[in-house]
Formats: structure tokens, C-alpha cells, sequence
């Protein structure tokens, strides 16, 4: 019975703890490399193993190792992977003794080195990845390097793109090529680098990548080993949304440049630009402006954009916020500010804009001018020579007031009859550009007004389904047909055009949905634009502005 017993718990002593030991060839030349990997699993923490006992028979060049540990059937399991570059000291039979691994010491192995390697290596195909680090944040960067190494000339190369579930991957610029020494044997070498962003918590393991080409006779196939990485729980920036990056930079810009002579009723545009080094474009946040109590805001769409033209995933996010000036005095500026994390030191910072502010004028305030003028003393008069003065003056100030007056209604009768021939005039220019705009194009008139329809119809679809996307692409389609001679690009300048009140009201409803959508309470309704575009297209038919 307890010769029994006695294989029985050596089974499960080997089943609870595992070490194994492996070369990536069993021979080779005295000054050829080659690779030891020792790895274990058991139920503690691994301790470092003492690798001095290879020290004798061979050259230790790098050591490398990887952790992870992982919770089976209520118990927590520790492996560690050493993988060792060894070069020989001396030719023969060396023996690789066993490695003491915690409670477990692996077998020992035969390597056998020869003076000179008797024939030329042969011509290979590798891939291999890595990942630095292996070991990161959640929504944080890892770049991943995939290198193919070839010694031969390939008529056909091809790689397959990395893909993971779970983690975005960006490709980092142009492939590189050039040559490396691997193993003892001359390659040349193209990499291709991307950034992996782990979108949650988790331990991955990205597939292998394969190589698919051909040499002159054959095919070839190659691939690449699964490379394992870890993202943990990022830590906590405050209320902030979690935002890493190896650099960040908030910067401003205004429109005019000149903030000196502003005015009540004058628009301004401040620009706000965030530029982050590896992190993706739509993870940057918006930064948001206070209510201003002096103006009005009017945030537009933001604009993203992102560039690997340096191996690096730059991204910008570009922020306009319209500024109408609406009352004289001081518009105030709160500061900006921006946490995030820098993943290079692996600390929190924050990017900061300085609070600002600029003065509004009032709508005719103009500069003030001092100047200094030469006076005549006047000459002292006797009483009856005042009395006689200043009834002549007073005479003479009701006759100027008469004739003033009168000049006053000439001028005033002159300007409405000038005003209203201009207006005729400018009419009638504005009729002779349609028609030259319309042969321009080579369109027949009813063809045009077939398009201001068609425009028009579409616009009122969108507005019947109230969809405020819908609704600003068309009403820019049919304010071009309903105003050929303008340039119209965007709802600010269907704003201008139009010039109505009620519309500009509108239009600025609009764009307020557009880029601040409200709760579900307050959806947006379209009838109401509906309503002012067909007053202003009855308005315009029947001033025969269209075409």
C-alpha cells in the first residue's frame, strides 16, 4: 500500500507545480547564438532564479522575463518565462544544468558546440513581435513592433495586419528597412510599428502574424509567436474622464488678431487646439467655455485630424467658438485646464490656458481727441452795445435754425429718392448676374427653378422628421439655388444672405442642437424653419430674386 501511495503524490506534486526547459536548437558554431527558455508555474510567487551556474560554459546576453498570474478553481497560479541569449565559451558536449526554480529545479540538457560551423546557415524566413511595455493602463498606449527578417531575395512578401477584439490598433507610420545581426546570421529587416490601445482591464494575447511570399523557386510561409501583454485599471483623474498620452498640448488662437477696437454688435472667433502624442483623435475631450454674460456663444462642430508621418500617432482636435459681442465693457475668460496622464513617467499632469479677457466698446464709441486752440479775449462792451449785440444775435441765431431746417428736409428728401434708385439699380444688377449666372452654367431658367423645387422638397422632408443633420445640409442645397449670386458654404452665410431676424433666431437654434443636443425632453422641432424658409422663398419669388 504505500509503495502505491508513493507515485501517487509525486502525480500530484508534479500537477500543482510545473518547470520546463527548452533550446531553440541542439547544436550549433562556436560563435553562433542561441536561446534558452526556462518557464514555471506554481502556487507562490516565482523568486529570480540563480542562472551564475551557466556562467561557465557560456556567455549570458540577455535575459529576459515576463509574469502574469491567473486564478483556476479557487486558487491563484504564478507563471514566470525567462528566455536567455546564451553564447559558447569553448567547443564540445556542454551540459546545461538544472535550474532551481522555487520549490522545483528543472532537467538538464546536452548542448554541443562545434569550432566551425561545417556548412553556411541556412537561408531563413522570421517574424517576430514584441510589445513595450507588456504591462500598461486600460485606453493607453502599447506599441508593438513586427520585424521580418530574410536573407534571400523575395520576389513576393506580404504580413498580415495585427487584430485583436477588444483593442484598437493604429498603424505608425511607413514600414522601415534595415539590417540586423540575428542569431550570427546577416538579415535584412522590415518593421512595421503600431500602437495597441487595450479598451478595458484584461489579460490579451495577440494572434500570430503571418508571412506569406515567395523566393525565386519556392513559396514561402512563416510566422510569428503569440505575444501576451496586460492592461490594468488606469488610475483616477479626479473627475475627469481618463486621458493618457505621452505629450499633450492645449493651445488658442483668435480671429481677428487684432482684440483692440472691438465693438458691441463685432463677431470674434476663438479657437481652441488640443494636440496629443499617442492617443486617438476622438478620445480628446472639448473644451468647454463658460456662459459669457457680454456675448453670445456659438460652439461649431469640432474638427479631428491624426498623422503617423513620424512614427508617431499625432492627433489634433480643433474647437471654433463664434463670439457675438452683445454688451460694451469687459468679457471675461475663465482658464482651461486639461488633466491627464503622461504614460512615458507615469504620472498625472495638466495643461493650463491662462484666464484672459477682452474689452468690448460700445456700438458708436469712438476715440477721444484733446486739442488745445488759440483764444481772442473778447473786447469789453458798454451796457447798450451788449443789449444792441445780443438782440442782433438772437435774430440771427432764429434765421441759421430756419435755414438749417430747410437744408435739413432737402437733404433728407434727396437721400429717400437717391436711396430708392439705388435700390432699383442694384436690383437690377442683381437680376442681370442671375441670368449671366445662369448661362454660366448653360441652364435653362426652368430647369434652375426645377432644382430651387427639388432643394426645397427636401428641405421640408427633413424638417417633417425633424432631423436637424438633414435639415442644415439641405438648407445650405436650396439657399444656393434661392441666392446664385452669393457664395454660400455653411449656415452662417445663409444667415447673412437672408438677412431676417426670425431665420437668424432660427439658424442659431439649429446650431445650437447640432452641437450641444439636448436631453430627450427637449427634442428639436422642425416646423418652425419650415415655416420662415416658405415665407422668405414667397418673399423672394415675388421680388424676383430666383432665377
Amino acid at each position: 500500500m504505500r509503495l502505491l501511495l508513493l507515485p501517487l503524490l509525486l502525480l500530484c506534486l508534479d500537477l500543482q507545480a510545473q518547470t520546463s526547459v527548452t533550446l531553440d536548437r541542439q547544436e550549433g558554431a562556436l560563435s553562433r547564438v542561441f536561446e534558452l527558455v526556462l518557464e514555471s508555474e506554481q502556487r507562490r510567487p516565482l523568486p529570480a532564479p540563480d542562472f551564475r551556474v551557466l556562467e561557465q560554459d557560456f556567455t549570458i546576453l540577455n535575459n529576459h522575463k515576463v509574469s502574469v498570474s491567473n486564478f483556476r478553481s479557487g486558487t491563484n497560479y504564478y507563471n514566470s518565462r525567462w528566455t536567455l541569449r546564451l553564447r559558447p565559451k569553448h567547443t564540445g558536449q556542454l551540459k546545461i544544468p538544472g535550474i532551481r526554480v522555487g520549490a522545483e529545479r528543472s532537467r538538464s540538457l546536452i548542448y554541443t558546440v562545434v569550432e566551425h560551423a561545417e556548412e553556411e546557415p541556412e537561408s531563413t524566413i522570421q517574424v517576430v513581435t514584441s510589445i513595450e511595455p507588456d504591462l500598461g493602463y486600460a485606453r493607453s498606449a502599447m506599441m508593438l513592433s513586427v520585424k521580418l527578417y530574410f536573407n534571400q531575395a523575395l520576389t513576393r512578401a506580404e504580413l498580415t495586419e495585427p487584430e485583436l477584439d477588444g483593442v484598437l490598433i493604429e498603424r505608425l507610420g511607413p514600414q522601415r528597412n534595415f539590417g540586423e545581426v540575428r542569431d550570427g546570421i546577416d538579415y535584412q529587416v522590415i518593421e512595421q510599428r503600431y500602437a495597441l490601445f487595450p479598451m478595458t482591464p484584461g489579460r490579451y494575447e495577440l494572434p500570430p502574424i503571418e508571412f506569406i511570399g515567395a523566393n525565386e523557386f519556392e513559396p514561402l510561409v512563416a510566422h510569428s509567436e503569440g505575444v501576451r501583454f496586460e492592461a490594468v485599471s488606469p488610475p483616477k483623474l479626479g473627475s475627469s474622464q481618463w486621458l493618457s498620452a505621452t505629450e499633450l498640448h492645449l493651445s488658442e488662437s483668435w480671429q481677428p488678431d487684432n482684440l483692440d477696437n472691438l465693438r458691441v454688435g463685432d463677431t470674434v472667433i476663438r479657437t481652441l487646439t488640443i494636440e496629443a502624442h499617442n492617443a486617438p483623435a476622438r478620445w480628446l475631450p472639448t473644451p468647454a467655455i463658460d456662459p459669457l454674460e457680454n456675448a453670445s456663444v456659438y460652439p461649431q462642430a469640432p474638427q479631428l485630424s491624426q498623422s503617423v508621418d513620424t512614427g508617431t500617432l499625432v492627433s489634433r482636435k480643433t474647437v471654433q467658438y463664434k463670439l457675438l459681442l452683445t454688451k460694451a465693457g469687459e468679457v471675461p475668460f475663465a482658464a482651461i485646464e486639461l488633466p491627464w496622464w503622461d504614460i512615458v513617467r507615469d504620472q498625472p499632469e495638466r495643461s493650463r490656458l491662462p484666464a484672459t479677457a477682452i474689452s468690448v466698446g460700445s456700438f458708436n464709441a469712438g476715440p477721444t481727441v484733446k486739442t488745445e486752440e488759440n483764444r481772442v479775449e473778447p473786447v469789453p462792451q458798454s451796457d447798450s452795445d451788449a443789449n444792441d449785440t445780443a438782440g442782433e444775435q438772437s435774430s440771427s441765431a432764429n434765421w441759421m435754425s430756419w435755414l438749417w431746417a430747410l437744408i435739413a428736409l432737402i437733404c433728407a428728401a434727396g437721400w429717400s429718392i437717391s436711396r430708392a434708385k439705388l435700390q432699383q439699380l442694384k436690383q437690377q444688377q442683381i437680376q442681370q448676374q442671375q441670368v449671366e449666372k445662369i448661362q454660366e452654367y448653360g441652364l435653362k431658367q426652368r430647369d434652375y427653378l426645377l432644382e430651387e423645387t427639388n432643394a426645397f422638397n427636401r428641405l421640408s422632408r427633413a424638417c417633417s422628421i425633424n432631423d436637424c443633420q438633414q435639415v442644415a445640409e439641405y438648407l445650405v442645397q436650396w439657399a444656393k439655388f434661392s441666392w446664385p449670386h452669393e457664395t454660400i458654404g455653411d449656415l452662417t452665410d445663409v444667415e447673412i444672405v437672408a438677412d431676417d431676424p426670425t431665420l437668424t433666431y432660427l439658424l442659431r437654434d439649429l446650431e445650437h442642437h447640432l452641437y450641444q443636443p439636448q436631453a430627450d425632453d427637449d427634442p428639436w422641432q422642425g416646423d418652425l424653419i419650415l415655416n420662415q424658409i416658405t415665407r422668405l422663398r414667397k418673399r423672394n419669388k415675388s421680388a424676383g430674386i430666383q432665377a
